[in-house]
């Protein structure tokens, strides 16, 4: 098979794995809360919690950005839950309690990125 054929079959197939910016963010949440529910051992919930807050510390990075065009209230409702994530990892971690809060917000997360999604 010649280059140009080569190209024109790999470009061919992509838009089938070319994923929008919110579906790209739905799976991530979508990955992070499915190790939340199913984390069972310290090991396994001490990972998932890292894995969740490293997520979260990257959004609170992003909408800190100078570059972020969210609306500056939404930013600031994301800073403060990406505040709180990691105020509960660690309450998680030291008591083993109330990782069902985590699981919630990124829930309603995920549920707010489907409706977005949708209404585009």
């Amino acid at each position: 098979m010649n280059a140009y054929l080569m190209a024109r079959t790999a470009y061919t197939e992509a838009p089938d794995t070319i994923k929008s910016a919110k579906a790209a963010e739905y799976d991530v949440f979508a990955k992070a809360t499915a190790a939340l529910k199913v984390a069972k051992s310290f090991p396994e919930i001490a990972k998932a919690i890292s894995d969740n807050r490293r997520l979260w510390t990257c959004i609170a990075v992003d909408v800190a950005g100078d570059g972020n065009r969210l609306p500056v209230s939404l930013r600031g409702n994301l800073l403060s839950l990406a505040q709180f994530v990691a105020l509960q990892s660690s309450k998680v971690l030291q008591s083993g309690e109330g990782i069902e809060e985590l699981i919630e917000i990124n829930t309603a997360i995920m549920s707010g990125l489907r409706q977005n999604g949708r209404s585009e």
